[in-house]
């Protein structure tokens, strides 16, 4: 957010809906964002940007979309929000590990989705949450 007069209202709005009301952060972010005045609402005023997805990425957008493709490979994105996958710390430590300690494979043990890259061996569970390594997988009948 930039510093402007709208933003400072749209901080105060968010403040108090989130003081006041049992709504996640970010479905309020985007409804008072997106919503516009009318007789029985006014709106805050901000306006919205959108920026690069590829450079300003979520987890969703590096695992399934960047990691893929050869041309990103030297790309460094601006930021990346560690938000979609569940096991964030994990992820957070390995982006880390390639764009801050230049090892370039580190992101290959996890799938684009929940979990890691399974071992054909261990069965295509393995390594989604819930799952050990050491567990054995549901039979299908």
């Amino acid at each position: 957010l930039q510093a402007t007069h709208e933003a400072l209202a749209l901080m105060e709005r968010m403040a108090q809906r989130m003081a006041t009301e049992s709504v996640w952060d970010q479905s309020a972010y985007n409804q008072e964002l997106f919503r516009p005045s009318s007789p029985v609402h006014k709106g805050v005023g901000a306006t919205m940007r959108v920026m690069r997805l590829e450079c300003f990425l979520n987890t969703k957008v590096l695992f399934r979309y960047v990691r893929p493709h050869a041309a990103f490979h030297a790309h460094r994105p601006v930021s990346a929000h560690v938000n979609y996958h569940p096991e964030k710390e994990m992820r957070m430590a390995d982006i880390s590990k390639l764009y801050h300690g230049g090892v370039p494979n580190a992101l290959e043990r996890w799938n684009a989705g929940e979990g890691m890259r399974p071992n054909p061996a261990d069965g295509s569970c393995s390594g989604k949450v819930g799952m050990g390594r050491a567990d054995e997988p549901h039979p299908l009948r």
